[in-house]
């Protein structure tokens, strides 16, 4: 199965594409249902960090698309929101975010990514 970040799920949590590869300092095997605001804070700073920083903005599709990368805040958020029933660790965002910052436009096929993207909820 192909997942494509631009998902609802994604585009609350980061948006974004290129930049740098920020590694993230919480322990990969915690669910993301389970972090503390600081852990996910941590996360989503790293993960943005991969995608250019807060408010750059990024085109795919010929410049059809426009996507802007969120806050730190906007994205913890997300997390924070994220179903009971989310399976998804730290290290599912931190391998799918790392495939996915090569290229947005492009889907990623993964696990992690697929179990990232069912945290999306209803």
């Amino acid at each position: 199965m192909k997942t494509h970040l631009t998902s609802a799920l994604f585009l609350l949590f980061f948006a974004g594409c290129g930049g740098g590869d920020p590694s993230i300092h919480v322990d990969g095997t915690r669910p993301l249902t389970g972090l503390t605001q600081a852990e996910r804070q941590e996360v989503c700073s790293a993960v943005i960090g991969r995608f250019g920083g807060e408010g750059s903005e990024h085109s795919c599709n010929g410049g059809k698309d426009k996507i802007t990368i969120h806050s730190v805040d906007e994205c913890a958020s997300g997390i924070a929101g994220a179903p009971k029933s989310c399976a998804a660790t730290v290290a599912d965002i931190d391998d799918c975010t790392s495939a996915q910052a090569k290229d947005l436009c492009t889907p990623v096929e993964s696990k992690s990514c697929d179990k990232v993207a069912a945290c999306q909820g209803s």
